[in-house]
């Protein structure tokens, strides 16, 4: 994940091998020590986004069921996410994940602001899966620990763009 700013602190990524690939990476957020872990298990990809050591909301999100026409192949990667600058690659309502997947909290998520900004991570982190790799059937499960209910969009964008990092997306 990309650390910007006066409280960004250095990236730390590990990946190991055999029998779960699995990538982690850290960096500061906002002011906030911000930790996002992948494993890639055969029937499901887990994800988790902590801060401060929190997890406490669970989204999945099936990809089995979708696969996306060639008009649908608008959704962002990582490197939609620059945030040296102020611009994107997208605009409006591309920046909307697929409305074909359908992310439904298993646990957690006290208040629908937290169960609204887990949902929107789940969505835009499986459009963008489906956009490199439409074969891909595995669940999508997100775990989220963030320290506020509400960010802004820069802090959005850089957690959005160190998961898809994570991911290989």
């Amino acid at each position: 994940m990309a650390a910007h700013g006066a409280n960004a602190g250095p990236v730390e990524t590990t990946e190991t091998p055999f029998p779960v690939r699995s990538r982690n990476a850290a960096a500061v957020v906002d002011g906030t020590r911000t930790e996002i872990s992948c494993m890639m298990f055969a029937d499901k990809i887990f994800l988790t986004i902590a801060q401060e050591g929190r997890l406490a909301h669970w989204v999945h999100v099936p990809l089995r069921s979708y696969s996306p026409s060639h008009s649908d192949r608008r959704v962002p990667t990582a490197a939609s996410y620059d945030m040296d600058s102020a611009e994107t690659d997208f605009e409006g309502s591309q920046l909307l994940p697929l409305s074909n997947l359908t992310a439904t909290t298993i646990l957690g998520a006290s208040g629908t602001e937290r169960d609204t900004l887990g949902q929107l991570f789940a969505t835009q982190i499986a459009s963008a899966m489906t956009a490199k790799t439409p074969e891909e059937e595995r669940l999508l499960v997100l775990g989220l620990g963030l320290k506020k209910k509400e960010l802004e969009r820069e802090a959005f964008l850089k957690i959005l763009e160190g998961s898809l990092r994570v991911l290989g997306v």
